[in-house]
Protein backbone atom coordinates (compact mmCIF):
# COMPACT_ATOMS: atom_id res chain seq x y z
CA UNK A 1 0.00 0.00 0.00
CA UNK A 2 1.27 3.89 -1.15
CA UNK A 3 2.75 5.15 2.06
CA UNK A 4 0.54 8.22 1.50
CA UNK A 5 -2.79 6.40 1.06
CA UNK A 6 -1.63 4.34 4.30
CA UNK A 7 -1.48 7.34 6.55
CA UNK A 8 -4.58 8.93 5.02
CA UNK A 9 -6.30 5.86 6.27
CA UNK A 10 -4.54 5.27 9.41
CA UNK A 11 -5.60 9.24 10.55
CA UNK A 12 -9.20 8.69 9.61
CA UNK A 13 -9.52 5.44 11.88
CA UNK A 14 -7.13 7.11 14.66
CA UNK A 15 -9.47 9.89 14.68
CA UNK A 16 -12.47 7.52 15.62
CA UNK A 17 -10.71 5.74 18.00
CA UNK A 18 -9.93 9.67 19.88
CA UNK A 19 -14.14 9.79 18.96
CA UNK A 20 -14.82 6.99 20.97
CA UNK A 21 -12.53 7.46 23.84
CA UNK A 22 -13.97 7.91 27.15
CA UNK A 23 -11.30 11.03 27.43
CA UNK A 24 -12.57 14.52 26.41
CA UNK A 25 -8.96 15.25 26.24
CA UNK A 26 -8.71 13.06 22.98
CA UNK A 27 -11.82 15.31 21.62
CA UNK A 28 -9.03 17.77 19.42
CA UNK A 29 -7.12 14.91 18.44
CA UNK A 30 -10.46 13.28 16.87
CA UNK A 31 -10.86 16.32 14.68
CA UNK A 32 -6.93 16.66 13.54
CA UNK A 33 -6.74 13.70 12.86
CA UNK A 34 -9.92 13.46 10.53
CA UNK A 35 -9.15 16.22 9.14
CA UNK A 36 -5.23 15.40 8.49
CA UNK A 37 -6.82 12.04 6.94
CA UNK A 38 -8.88 13.69 4.58
CA UNK A 39 -6.09 15.82 3.15
CA UNK A 40 -3.80 13.16 2.80
CA UNK A 41 -6.40 11.24 1.08
CA UNK A 42 -6.56 13.86 -1.28
CA UNK A 43 -3.09 14.53 -2.09
CA UNK A 44 -3.12 10.25 -2.87
CA UNK A 45 -5.10 11.06 -5.41
CA UNK A 46 -2.91 13.92 -6.89
CA UNK A 47 0.06 11.66 -6.45
CA UNK A 48 -1.43 9.16 -8.70
CA UNK A 49 -2.93 11.87 -11.43
CA UNK A 50 0.83 13.29 -11.29
CA UNK A 51 2.33 12.17 -14.63
CA UNK A 52 5.55 9.69 -14.42
CA UNK A 53 8.65 12.11 -14.22
CA UNK A 54 7.66 14.67 -12.59
CA UNK A 55 8.19 14.28 -9.33
CA UNK A 56 5.02 14.02 -8.12
CA UNK A 57 4.02 17.54 -8.98
CA UNK A 58 0.64 17.72 -8.34
CA UNK A 59 1.15 17.09 -4.84
CA UNK A 60 4.30 19.43 -4.48
CA UNK A 61 4.10 23.35 -3.13
CA UNK A 62 6.49 24.65 -5.75
CA UNK A 63 7.25 23.12 -9.39
CA UNK A 64 9.67 24.95 -12.24
CA UNK A 65 9.83 24.11 -15.68
CA UNK A 66 12.12 21.30 -16.89
CA UNK A 67 13.28 19.96 -20.62
CA UNK A 68 11.77 16.52 -20.96
CA UNK A 69 13.96 13.60 -22.83
CA UNK A 70 11.71 14.11 -26.15
CA UNK A 71 12.30 18.32 -25.80
CA UNK A 72 9.16 18.97 -24.62
CA UNK A 73 8.74 21.32 -21.77
CA UNK A 74 7.23 19.18 -18.39
CA UNK A 75 6.53 20.86 -14.66
CA UNK A 76 8.55 18.94 -12.15
CA UNK A 77 7.84 19.39 -8.42
CA UNK A 78 10.23 20.59 -6.11
CA UNK A 79 10.96 18.86 -3.03
CA UNK A 80 7.34 17.75 -3.31
CA UNK A 81 8.09 14.71 -0.37
CA UNK A 82 9.18 17.85 2.04
CA UNK A 83 7.02 20.94 0.66
CA UNK A 84 3.50 19.11 -0.01
CA UNK A 85 0.67 21.50 -1.28
CA UNK A 86 -1.38 23.06 1.17
CA UNK A 87 -5.04 22.63 1.93
CA UNK A 88 -5.80 25.62 -0.60
CA UNK A 89 -4.01 24.30 -3.26
CA UNK A 90 -4.87 20.81 -2.67
CA UNK A 91 -8.61 21.96 -3.42
CA UNK A 92 -7.71 24.39 -6.31
CA UNK A 93 -5.43 21.58 -8.12
CA UNK A 94 -8.63 18.32 -7.87
CA UNK A 95 -11.28 21.33 -8.65
CA UNK A 96 -9.11 22.33 -11.63
CA UNK A 97 -8.85 18.49 -12.56
CA UNK A 98 -12.78 17.48 -12.30
CA UNK A 99 -12.62 15.79 -9.22
CA UNK A 100 -15.72 15.38 -7.76
CA UNK A 101 -15.60 16.46 -3.44
CA UNK A 102 -17.91 17.50 -1.26
CA UNK A 103 -15.59 21.00 -0.16
CA UNK A 104 -18.55 22.35 2.45
CA UNK A 105 -18.41 19.04 4.13
CA UNK A 106 -15.01 19.53 4.58
CA UNK A 107 -14.57 23.18 5.13
CA UNK A 108 -16.99 21.90 7.76
CA UNK A 109 -14.67 19.53 9.75
CA UNK A 110 -11.69 22.57 9.12
CA UNK A 111 -13.59 24.68 11.05
CA UNK A 112 -14.61 22.31 13.64
CA UNK A 113 -11.00 21.80 14.50
CA UNK A 114 -10.23 25.01 14.57
CA UNK A 115 -13.36 26.01 17.03
CA UNK A 116 -12.67 23.08 19.38
CA UNK A 117 -8.85 24.08 19.38
CA UNK A 118 -9.68 27.63 20.06
CA UNK A 119 -12.84 28.15 21.39
CA UNK A 120 -15.43 25.17 22.94
CA UNK A 121 -13.10 22.35 24.07
CA UNK A 122 -15.11 21.75 26.83
CA UNK A 123 -18.09 20.78 24.57
CA UNK A 124 -16.39 18.83 21.93
CA UNK A 125 -18.33 15.66 22.08
CA UNK A 126 -20.69 17.10 19.87
CA UNK A 127 -18.47 18.76 17.11
CA UNK A 128 -16.50 15.58 17.08
CA UNK A 129 -19.67 13.94 16.53
CA UNK A 130 -20.25 16.42 13.10
CA UNK A 131 -17.01 16.30 12.42
CA UNK A 132 -17.06 12.27 11.97
CA UNK A 133 -20.77 12.67 9.90
CA UNK A 134 -19.11 15.02 7.36
CA UNK A 135 -15.49 12.92 7.11
CA UNK A 136 -17.64 9.82 6.91
CA UNK A 137 -19.45 11.04 3.62
CA UNK A 138 -16.70 12.76 1.90
CA UNK A 139 -14.18 9.48 2.59
CA UNK A 140 -17.12 6.57 1.76
CA UNK A 141 -17.60 8.93 -1.89
CA UNK A 142 -13.95 9.49 -2.51
CA UNK A 143 -13.05 5.72 -1.60
CA UNK A 144 -16.08 4.17 -3.69
CA UNK A 145 -16.37 6.79 -6.53
CA UNK A 146 -12.69 8.71 -7.05
CA UNK A 147 -10.61 5.62 -6.21
CA UNK A 148 -12.82 2.38 -6.76
CA UNK A 149 -11.87 1.17 -3.43
CA UNK A 150 -13.98 -0.59 -0.75
CA UNK A 151 -14.67 1.78 1.92
CA UNK A 152 -15.30 -1.21 4.23
CA UNK A 153 -12.24 -3.22 3.67
CA UNK A 154 -10.27 0.01 3.60
CA UNK A 155 -11.77 1.14 7.16
CA UNK A 156 -12.31 -1.89 9.10
CA UNK A 157 -15.51 -3.28 9.80
CA UNK A 158 -15.70 -1.09 13.13
CA UNK A 159 -14.42 1.85 12.11
CA UNK A 160 -17.18 1.62 8.86
CA UNK A 161 -19.35 1.10 11.42
CA UNK A 162 -18.83 3.49 13.96
CA UNK A 163 -18.64 6.25 11.24
CA UNK A 164 -21.52 4.97 9.60
CA UNK A 165 -24.26 4.66 13.08
CA UNK A 166 -22.91 8.14 13.67
CA UNK A 167 -23.29 9.79 10.40
CA UNK A 168 -26.93 8.14 9.98
CA UNK A 169 -28.05 9.75 13.56
CA UNK A 170 -26.64 13.38 12.93
CA UNK A 171 -27.83 13.58 9.42
CA UNK A 172 -31.76 12.95 10.80
CA UNK A 173 -31.01 15.64 13.54
CA UNK A 174 -29.48 18.08 10.83
CA UNK A 175 -32.81 17.28 8.34
CA UNK A 176 -34.61 17.59 11.06
CA UNK A 177 -33.37 21.06 12.22
CA UNK A 178 -33.22 22.27 8.37
CA UNK A 179 -36.38 21.32 8.25
CA UNK A 180 -38.08 23.41 10.80
CA UNK A 181 -35.82 26.32 9.45
CA UNK A 182 -37.28 26.40 6.11
CA UNK A 183 -40.82 26.64 7.95
CA UNK A 184 -39.79 30.18 8.52
CA UNK A 185 -40.68 33.42 6.50
CA UNK A 186 -37.02 35.11 6.29
CA UNK A 187 -36.76 38.86 5.49
CA UNK A 188 -33.78 37.90 3.00
CA UNK A 189 -32.31 34.83 1.56
CA UNK A 190 -28.69 35.98 3.01
CA UNK A 191 -30.48 36.51 6.38
CA UNK A 192 -31.66 32.61 6.13
CA UNK A 193 -28.00 31.33 4.48
CA UNK A 194 -25.89 32.57 7.07
CA UNK A 195 -28.07 31.20 9.61
CA UNK A 196 -28.22 27.55 8.48
CA UNK A 197 -24.24 27.78 8.19
CA UNK A 198 -23.88 29.14 11.58
CA UNK A 199 -23.05 26.79 14.45
CA UNK A 200 -23.53 27.29 18.13
CA UNK A 201 -20.71 29.18 20.18
CA UNK A 202 -21.02 27.54 22.90
CA UNK A 203 -21.09 23.69 21.49
CA UNK A 204 -20.13 23.65 17.96
CA UNK A 205 -23.55 22.06 17.18
CA UNK A 206 -25.16 23.17 13.71
CA UNK A 207 -28.50 21.62 14.68
CA UNK A 208 -30.41 24.92 15.50
CA UNK A 209 -33.98 24.72 15.61
CA UNK A 210 -36.73 27.48 16.05
CA UNK A 211 -38.75 27.46 19.05
CA UNK A 212 -42.20 28.39 16.69
CA UNK A 213 -42.40 26.75 13.22
CA UNK A 214 -44.59 28.43 10.29
CA UNK A 215 -44.29 31.97 11.44
CA UNK A 216 -41.70 35.18 10.49
CA UNK A 217 -38.48 34.49 11.96
CA UNK A 218 -38.23 37.53 13.60
CA UNK A 219 -40.67 36.34 15.82
CA UNK A 220 -39.49 33.21 17.30
CA UNK A 221 -36.33 32.81 19.15
CA UNK A 222 -34.05 29.76 18.88
CA UNK A 223 -31.96 27.05 20.66
CA UNK A 224 -29.57 25.08 20.05
CA UNK A 225 -30.81 21.18 20.38
CA UNK A 226 -27.16 20.19 21.31
CA UNK A 227 -26.43 22.45 24.52
CA UNK A 228 -30.21 24.09 24.44
CA UNK A 229 -28.09 27.63 24.36
CA UNK A 230 -31.01 30.09 23.03
CA UNK A 231 -31.27 33.64 20.96
CA UNK A 232 -33.34 35.91 19.93
CA UNK A 233 -34.15 36.35 16.20
CA UNK A 234 -31.98 39.77 16.25
CA UNK A 235 -28.98 38.21 18.28
CA UNK A 236 -28.66 35.13 16.17
CA UNK A 237 -28.57 37.20 12.93
CA UNK A 238 -26.07 39.29 14.30
CA UNK A 239 -23.92 36.93 14.90
CA UNK A 240 -24.65 34.68 12.27
CA UNK A 241 -24.13 37.35 9.47
CA UNK A 242 -20.85 38.38 11.18
CA UNK A 243 -19.42 35.05 11.24
CA UNK A 244 -20.80 34.18 7.68
CA UNK A 245 -19.56 37.48 5.64
CA UNK A 246 -16.10 37.92 8.00
CA UNK A 247 -14.08 35.66 5.49
CA UNK A 248 -15.71 37.31 2.09
CA UNK A 249 -15.37 40.90 4.16
CA UNK A 250 -11.47 40.16 4.19
CA UNK A 251 -10.76 39.67 0.89
CA UNK A 252 -12.91 42.38 -0.58
CA UNK A 253 -11.16 45.11 2.36
CA UNK A 254 -7.61 43.96 1.16
CA UNK A 255 -8.76 44.19 -2.57
CA UNK A 256 -10.13 47.38 -1.89
CA UNK A 257 -13.60 46.65 -2.67
CA UNK A 258 -17.11 48.39 -1.22
CA UNK A 259 -18.23 46.83 2.22
CA UNK A 260 -20.25 44.06 1.84
CA UNK A 261 -22.18 44.40 5.08
CA UNK A 262 -22.99 47.79 6.39
CA UNK A 263 -24.90 49.69 9.60
CA UNK A 264 -28.55 49.67 8.56
CA UNK A 265 -29.99 53.56 8.36
CA UNK A 266 -33.29 52.49 9.94
CA UNK A 267 -32.61 49.73 13.08
CA UNK A 268 -28.82 49.73 12.78
CA UNK A 269 -28.70 45.86 11.83
CA UNK A 270 -26.35 44.29 9.40
CA UNK A 271 -27.66 45.85 5.65
CA UNK A 272 -26.79 43.70 2.61
CA UNK A 273 -25.40 45.72 0.30
CA UNK A 274 -24.83 42.95 -2.40
CA UNK A 275 -28.67 42.30 -1.97
CA UNK A 276 -29.88 45.84 -1.08
CA UNK A 277 -31.69 44.76 2.05
CA UNK A 278 -31.23 44.68 5.95
CA UNK A 279 -30.87 41.12 7.03
CA UNK A 280 -32.45 41.75 10.27
CA UNK A 281 -35.81 44.23 9.50
CA UNK A 282 -35.96 43.91 6.05
CA UNK A 283 -35.37 47.63 5.11
CA UNK A 284 -34.89 48.56 1.51
CA UNK A 285 -32.70 52.01 0.62
CA UNK A 286 -32.91 50.66 -2.76
CA UNK A 287 -31.24 52.72 -6.16
CA UNK A 288 -31.10 56.72 -5.20
CA UNK A 289 -29.12 58.80 -7.12
CA UNK A 290 -27.67 62.24 -5.54
CA UNK A 291 -29.87 65.18 -6.64
CA UNK A 292 -26.60 67.41 -7.21
CA UNK A 293 -24.43 65.60 -8.86
CA UNK A 294 -26.14 62.95 -10.10
CA UNK A 295 -23.84 59.91 -8.65
CA UNK A 296 -25.70 57.16 -6.64
CA UNK A 297 -25.94 57.03 -3.18
CA UNK A 298 -24.62 54.43 -1.26
CA UNK A 299 -25.94 53.10 2.35
CA UNK A 300 -23.62 54.62 4.41
CA UNK A 301 -24.52 58.27 3.02
CA UNK A 302 -28.34 57.14 3.61
CA UNK A 303 -28.07 59.97 6.00
CA UNK A 304 -27.01 62.46 3.35
CA UNK A 305 -30.59 61.66 1.15
CA UNK A 306 -31.79 63.10 -1.46
CA UNK A 307 -27.84 63.98 -1.57
CA UNK A 308 -24.65 62.14 -1.46
CA UNK A 309 -22.48 62.70 0.82
CA UNK A 310 -19.80 64.65 0.25
CA UNK A 311 -22.27 67.04 -2.07
CA UNK A 312 -24.47 67.20 1.65
CA UNK A 313 -21.04 68.64 2.75
CA UNK A 314 -20.47 71.12 0.39
CA UNK A 315 -24.06 72.37 0.85
CA UNK A 316 -23.91 72.42 4.55
CA UNK A 317 -20.52 74.49 3.92
CA UNK A 318 -22.48 77.06 1.85
CA UNK A 319 -25.05 77.48 3.93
Amino acid sequence: MNLLYKNAIDSICLGVEDFESEDDRRALSCVRNLYAGLLLLFKYRLATMSPAGTNDVLISQRMQPKESDDGNIIWVGIDSHKKTANSHQIQQRLKSLGVPVAWERVESVRKIRNDVEHLYPQAAPQAMREAVADTFIVVRDFLEKELAADAVQELGADCWQTMLEVSEVYERELLECMTALDTLSWVAEDAQTAVYEWHCEECGSALLLPEQQGVEAEATRFCCKSCDARWSYEELIRKAVDEFFSGAEHINAKDGGDPIIADCPECGGPYSTEADVCLLCGFEFGAQDCVRCGAQISIDEAESAPMCGYCSYVSSKGD
